[in-house]
């Protein structure tokens, strides 16, 4: 059940241009919130912005009670959420949403992220790391300015790829480019699983992957949410069940679901 609280923040720092990992001290999120679920911050004091912003949870330490979040300045929210420091409130209200589903009978897992789309696969790679014995990550993004978390996979022992547009960190690709050349080449089909989370372009054509090699592929789709807790219906998907809310059936669907 989500919970609406004002955390204190730890530390804030900006990580990449325009990115920023902020972690705050909540006993409750830190102990009820799974991977690829997320947070609605509440940007000012006031009205203005009069809506909350949707944010993956990123990273979980649990000794310490401390979660972090990491966001993209895209925007007014975003920007005043940037500037918050150390000892200041931040207004949450989660965790929300439904998150990825863990099968440890899986032998390799693929986690596939675009831009700050990567944001919610940390706090996965962490929490599988030991159940699945193989973890690739795949880090896209248009430039090198714009990657995001290669040595924080690294420094968990995942083997982890990296590809920009314009070539200039890793391979000039698209990265689903990559992920089928792997797929194809280094991991036995049988008892993979793919895990991704960006552009909507990129999600569907890993679910197309997915379905030529025969591999479950869970998606976190990122929608514009106004409530984030499936009252206002303004994140909605097309799935084979009819419409789904993304807050609330979501953030995370079996990419054969989703009608693309």
């Amino acid at each position: 059940m989500p919970i609406e609280e004002k955390a204190k923040i730890v530390s804030s720092e900006e990580v990449a241009k325009n990115h920023f990992k902020i972690s705050f001290f909540s006993p409750y999120v830190s102990s009820h919130a799974e991977p690829g679920q997320f947070l609605q911050a509440r940007c000012g004091v006031k009205t203005y912005p009069l809506l909350r912003r949707p944010l993956s949870i990123h990273n979980i330490n649990k000794d310490k009670s401390e979660v972090q979040i990491l966001l993209k300045v895209v925007g007014t929210g975003t920007k005043m959420l940037s500037e918050l420091k150390g000892g200041d409130r931040i207004d949450l209200l989660g965790p929300l949403g439904t998150g990825f589903k863990i099968n440890s009978s899986r032998k390799v897992a693929v986690l596939v992220g675009g831009g700050y789309g990567i944001a919610p696969l940390f706090y996965l790679a962490r929490e599988i790391k030991g159940k699945i014995p193989a973890i690739y990550a795949f880090i896209g993004a248009g430039t090198k300015d714009n990657v995001l978390c290669e040595e924080d996979f690294r420094s968990l022992g995942v083997e982890v790829f990296v590809g920009t547009e314009d070539g200039s960190a890793g391979r000039k690709c698209l990265i689903c480019d990559p992920v089928n050349e792997v797929i194809s080449s280094k991991i036995t089909q049988r008892e993979t699983e793919i895990f991704a989370c960006g552009p909507h372009g990129m999600l569907k054509e890993l679910a197309s992957i997915a379905l030529e090699k025969k591999i479950p592929c869970q998606v976190s789709m990122e929608e514009k949410m106004a409530c984030g807790i499936g009252t206002c219906l303004g994140c909605v998907t097309k799935t084979k069940q009819g419409y789904k809310k993304v807050c609330e059936d979501g953030p995370v669907f079996d990419s054969r679901d989703i009608i693309w």
